[in-house]
C-alpha cells in the first residue's frame, strides 16, 4: 500500500525482493482461500517484517478456537520461522503450508535435501507413504519403483524395504510439517494462497488503496477497514441472493 503524497511520521520505506519499493505502509491479511474473502488484518508501517505478524492476525481472526481451526494455513516464504509453524500446528492446530527459504550448504547429502526429505544410504531421496500416526513414513525408493539402487548391499533383508519415520513438528519443525512439501497434496494446497493475490488486488485496484489521501497510520487503518467492509457487504449482498458464484463480484 502506497501512502500519501504528503506522509505521516508513521509511514515508512518497504520493499520486496529488490524489484519493489514504496514509502507507506503494509496492509496484513488473512484471506479465506475458497471464497476469498479477508476475514483478519493488520496494518503497519512498511519496514514491519511479515513474519512476525502472522501470530496476531491468526489471533484476531479466532483460529485458535476450536470451532474455527482450519485444516491448513497457506503463507509464502516471508512467514517461514520455526515459531509461526508451531503456532499454526499448537495454537491452531492445522497444517503449515509454507515453502522453505534455503539456505545455502542447509542440506545434509547424507541425511536429507534442502525440503527435509530424507535420504537412503545411497543418497537417493526416499518416497513419502503417508502417515503412520503422529509419524511421517517413508520408503525405499527402490522398492517402490521410482529409482533403481545400485548399492553392493540391500538396506533391508524385508520385501517391504526400508521404512523410516520421522515425528510431525518435533525434531525439526520447519522441515517435518504434517503435509510434506514432496507431495501432491502440498503442491494443491499451496496453490490455493494466490487468493490473497486477487484479494490484495481488488482491495487496492477496486477499492482505492493503491493511492490513498490521507497521512497517519490511525487514518489509513479507518481507510482500509472501509474498503474490506464494502467488499464483505457486496459477498453477503450476493449470498442473500444466492449468487454464491458471484460472492467474490465488487461490480454487478
Amino acid at each position: 500500500m502506497k501512502g500519501a503524497e504528503k506522509q505521516g511520521v508513521e509511514e515508512r520505506k518497504g520493499k520486496k525482493r529488490d524489484t519493489y519499493r514504496w514509502f507507506g505502509y503494509k496492509l496484513h491479511l488473512v484471506v479465506e482461500a475458497i471464497y476469498e474473502l479477508p476475514i483478519s488484518f493488520t496494518l503497519t508501517p512498511a519496514n514491519e517484517d511479515d513474519g512476525n505478524q502472522m501470530k496476531p492476525l491468526l489471533m484476531k481472526a479466532g483460529l485458535d478456537k476450536e470451532e474455527n481451526n482450519p485444516g491448513a494455513i497457506i503463507a509464502d516464504k516471508g512467514y517461514d520461522s520455526k515459531a509461526n509453524y508451531l503456532t499454526i500446528f499448537n495454537e491452531c492446530h492445522a497444517a503449515p503450508i509454507t515453502p522453505l527459504v534455503m539456505h545455502k550448504g542447509w542440506e545434509s547429502p547424507d541425511i536429507c535435501n534442502l525440503q527435509g526429505t530424507p535420504t537412503c544410504y545411497c543418497g537417493l531421496e526416499m518416497v513419502y507413504w503417508g502417515k503412520d500416526g503422529k509419524y511421517l513414513k517413508y520408503r525405499c525408493p527402490d522398492k517402490v519403483g521410482k529409482c533403481k539402487c545400485l548399492a553392493r548391499f540391500t538396506c533391508s533383508a524385508s520385501k517391504y524395504g526400508y521404512v523410516l519415520k520421522l515425528p510431525v513438528m518435533k525434531e525439526d519443525p520447519r522441515r517435518h510439517v504434517p503435509v510434506p512439501r514432496e507431495s501432491k497434496k502440498w503442491r494443491r494446497l499451496y496453490k490455493l494462497r494466490t487468493s490473497v493475490e486477487r484479494v490484495n488486488s481488488r482491495v487496492k485496484d477496486l477499492l482505492g488503496l493503491r493511492r490513498i489521501t490521507v497521512r497517519g497510520i490511525a487514518k489509513v487503518t479507518v481507510r482500509s477497514i472501509l474498503s474490506l467492509l464494502v467488499m464483505l457487504a457486496a459477498a453477503a449482498g450476493m449470498a442473500e441472493r444466492d449468487r454464491l458464484k458471484e460472492i467474490r463480484t465488487l461490480v454487478t
